[in-house]
């Protein structure tokens, strides 16, 4: 049986698929759930010499255009010696990152504070790439002070999902267009390989 959390992410995808698809991105970028997205690197020790380790985090909600995704073994042939237990296929460049919580008193600052830093680590890796809290509901207030103090690495908090719908798919539809100016990103009516 699903979850609080899982719900909710079903919810937030449909409706953002449904809105993504008649977009000028629409055949050109996807959103999934529980996509493993590379965090960072580092060197360590292992078996007696030193190696490049990547970590990957898994994300609720992603967007990320697929013709940007690299093979997995082709990424661990290149990149590294080792990447740890990942069983993906694809190494996705994301675009957006959706971090969704259901409020409530479950939700505690220990988790803004753990997600604000994996928000900032894997822009270390993907600067282009936005990461959004996005918690449900009200019923879980914190302060402006403990927002800010535990935060930082949000590129953006939202707090109510039906109340800020129409905002969140203005923040990733005008995310998408930046990137497609600075050409990060392919434009909206190529749909083809990259160069």
């Amino acid at each position: 049986m699903k979850g609080a959390e899982d719900r909710f992410s079903d919810v937030v995808l449909a409706d953002l698929r449904r809105v993504l698809a008649p977009s000028p991105w629409g055949k050109s970028v996807v959103v999934d759930p529980k996509v493993k997205i590379l965090k960072d690197f580092t060197f360590g020790r292992i078996d007696g010499r030193w190696k490049l380790v990547a970590g990957v985090q898994q994300q609720d909600i992603v967007f990320y255009q697929s013709q940007d995704s690299i093979d997995y073994a082709d990424f661990k042939s290149k990149a590294m010696d080792k990447i740890g237990k990942y069983k993906g296929k694809q190494i996705h460049v994301p675009l957006l990152v959706l971090e969704l919580k259901v409020g409530g008193k479950q939700l505690v600052t220990h988790q803004l504070i753990t997600y604000s830093s994996i928000s900032a680590q894997l822009k270390q890796v993907f600067p282009h790439c936005r990461y959004c809290l996005l918690i449900r509901d009200k019923n879980r207030q914190f302060s402006q002070q403990t927002l800010l103090r535990h935060c930082k690495g949000f590129d953006r908090i939202f707090v109510g999902w039906e109340q800020n719908k129409d905002a969140i798919w203005q923040y990733v539809m005008n995310h998408l267009q930046y990137l497609q100016e600075i050409e990060a990103i392919d434009s909206a009516s190529h749909e083809g390989e990259l160069a």
